[in-house]
């Protein structure tokens, strides 16, 4: 959720990382508690920002408005409704309404939710990489003509990687599902299987014309 207010303090834009000075208008992310300018809450929620779950925090504020403004029109058709049964009939209507309950505001829904926790676990994983010695880190980057991105790619001495970041909580175990005669080690947490890390990946990234590459191998 975003609101629209005029700035008591300096402050920085979460996604440019321009200085908006005290006065202007800006926009105040409330579950991040953090700053946006206007130019960037204005652009499209799945734009690359170059910040760690950037998009993914957009597309959760958007979706959280549009799921606030449908319930708070759900609360004021129930209102009008119940309105316009007390009116027509005072007795029955009054009873109606009394055993009937209310529609109330309920908290965001489990798939906007979502997009909230996969933006707090790309920022993690973007601290501990802001930690490593001798690499560059690239995040919230489009994937060349789809509507994908990528969380982070990390270029070092050893090659480029590209890293899908998930926030799981419970303990991480090695499984082997296979039989005797041949293995098939699947990768578990908290007692549930994770999404296969033995994909094949294959990857075009160009980055500001500084970056070209091309990766077929499994994804470890």
């Amino acid at each position: 959720m975003s609101k629209l207010l005029e700035l008591r303090r300096d402050d920085r834009c979460v996604r440019c990382g321009d200085d908006l000075r005290a006065g202007i208008e800006a926009y105040w992310l409330v579950d991040r508690r953090v700053v946006e300018c206007v130019s960037c809450h204005s652009g499209s929620a799945n734009e690359p920002t170059d910040v760690a779950g950037g998009s993914a925090w957009a597309e959760y504020e958007r979706r959280s408005e549009r799921e606030i403004e449908k319930k708070r029109q759900s609360v004021i058709d129930d209102q009008e409704r119940r309105r316009q049964r007390a009116e027509r009939r005072p007795l029955v209507g009054r009873i109606a309404n009394a055993v009937t309950p209310e529609v109330t505001m309920t908290p965001a829904s489990q798939a906007t939710k979502a997009w909230a926790t996969g933006a707090a676990g790309e920022e993690r994983v973007a601290e501990v990489l802001a930690g490593v010695p001798g690499i560059d880190v690239l995040h919230d980057r489009r994937v060349p003509g789809s509507r994908a991105n990528i969380d982070h790619i990390v270029i070092g001495p050893s090659g480029v990687f590209v890293v899908d970041a998930k926030k799981y909580q419970g303990s991480i175990e090695m499984v082997d599902k296979g039989s005797w005669l041949r293995s098939d080690w699947r990768l578990y947490v908290a007692g549930r299987v994770a999404p296969s890390w033995s994909t094949v990946c294959s990857v075009r990234l160009r980055w500001c014309g500084m970056y070209s590459v091309t990766s077929s191998s499994p994804c470890r």
